[in-house]
């Protein structure tokens, strides 16, 4: 991106050591006042117009901890340090961008977060050409695979309706006499009248922001298969481009300006995360807009969020995935009939009694040197949900380096068995190759693992 000072590539759930304006692995000058910022607001407190941030429930307030913490020495010439968190994306201000990407990953490239999100995006993975290896390696085009389900989400609520102003010349005066443009354009008299009118119109400055996004993602291979991913995008691509009649490809820049204002009849309330995507995507196609250069910018997710997310896709019908929304399950059922105690597996099998939770930590690593807390809530909670639902089968599913791990623990004195299956996602070769490799270790852990009997 011009202009722009990247901080630099960063991993999750790593330290960094900077001294005298520089890292010492590297030449990446850095922003004290940056760091500081970021590294002394929690997620909720950044969240403005122009911060996405995934899931929906970090929006109410449900994120507590920082982006990175950043430990700054009292000596200038001692190394400053940052600790990065769970969190993956980038998030900047001004001209400065941190770009943080997944531990489990390669290092030099985003192959492992951007075929996630292709699949929780319902793509097909398997036939990437070549040249999308690029498209891939860019850290921006992550906010692309969010805009389906903003739109889908967003029309759900209706197509948008504004008052719009329109200029006319009819004889069918409707409105306001413009004097001047009558004069200018209807002389001589031809029984023709210039006038405005202000209308209640589903052509305005919101669906030709959506309209001009969908523009630019054609202009690029994976744009291109995100709007033609499933019909229910496509019919909503259609409606967008339908009622946009008044569209010119001119018009981008006033469309963003136009649109640093956001939605707030509550009504379309669904329309305001849509417009902020929008502004992201355009944003970085180079493309400036009043107000960024003050705020905290960027996408940030949850990289234990994504994990789950992505695992739901890869266990397919094998499991119900749960979550806060759609999860009625309690623990406890107490004589007077009244059940309490909301609890949630990540997923469950109710016809094999099984349960599996997604943990995005490398357990190959740690399993055996967990202290209590992290016990607690690794091995513990599975056990929990297995006692609940007469489980004799627990799986904990993590990020795994080259192969395919399964670590087999039997719970001392019961039949309980605790399986911990790690999936390979650092892959080389192309982005092409990537999908492929993916793809057949998806289908290796779910047909050798999935479910012992």
């Amino acid at each position: 991106m011009s202009n722009t000072d990247i901080l630099h590539n960063l991993r999750d759930n790593h330290s960094y050591s900077y001294t005298k304006g520089y890292m010492l692995d590297g030449e990446d000058s850095y922003d004290k006042s940056f760091l500081r910022y970021i590294g002394s607001h929690t997620v909720s407190e950044m969240i403005s117009d122009n911060l996405l941030v995934f899931p929906d429930s970090f929006m109410l307030g449900n994120s507590s901890g920082q982006v990175v913490d950043y430990i700054e020495p009292e000596d200038e010439y001692e190394p400053a340090t940052i600790y990065t968190n769970n969190y993956l994306g980038f998030i900047g201000k001004g001209d400065t961008e941190l770009h943080i990407r997944s531990r489990f990953g390669n290092a030099v490239n985003d192959y492992f977060i951007h075929y996630m999100l292709m699949r929780i995006s319902g793509l097909a993975t398997f036939d990437m050409p070549t040249g999308y290896t690029d498209e891939a390696d860019n850290i921006y085009n992550l906010l692309l695979y969010f805009f389906p389900q903003m739109l889908i989400s967003a029309l759900s609520s209706g197509l948008i309706k504004t008052y719009v102003d329109h200029k006319y010349n009819d004889s069918h005066v409707r409105g306001k006499i413009d004097v001047e443009r009558h004069i200018r354009v209807n002389e001589p008299f031809t029984g023709k009248a210039a006038y405005n009118v202000r209308e209640f119109s589903y052509d305005n400055n919101v669906t030709e922001l959506v309209r001009h996004t969908i523009e630019y993602m054609r202009t690029l291979y994976i744009g291109r298969k995100i709007l033609d991913s499933s019909q229910l995008i496509r019919r909503a691509v259609s409606c967008i481009i339908e009622n946009t009649k008044s569209y010119r490809k001119g018009d981008l820049q006033r469309m963003i300006d136009a649109n640093t204002k956001l939605i707030i009849h509550p009504l379309y309330h669904k329309y305001r995360k849509l417009q902020k995507l929008c502004l992201a995507i355009l944003r970085h196609k180079k493309v400036n807009y009043a107000e960024s250069k003050e705020k905290i910018h960027g996408l940030l997710f949850d990289g234990a969020w994504l994990w789950e997310e992505y695992i739901s896709r890869v266990l397919g019908g094998e499991f119900s995935h749960l979550t806060i929304e759609n999860s009625r399950e309690r623990l406890f059922h107490e004589l007077s009939g009244v059940d309490f105690q909301h609890i949630v597996p990540d997923y469950l099998n109710r016809e094999k009694h099984a349960i599996a939770d997604a943990k995005y930590i490398p357990l190959d690593l740690c399993y055996r040197q967990l202290n209590a807390d992290k016990a607690g809530d690794i091995y513990y909670k599975t056990i929990m949900y297995m006692y609940r639902y007469n489980s004799k089968e627990g799986y904990l599913i993590y990020p795994a380096g080259k192969e395919l791990r399964r670590n087999t623990l039997e719970i001392i004195s019961t039949q309980g068995i605790l399986s911990l299956i790690g999936l390979p996602v650092d892959m080389e070769g192309d982005f092409e190759e990537y999908c492929r490799k993916m793809n057949a270790a998806e289908k290796e852990m779910v047909s050798a693992c999935f479910i012992r009997q």
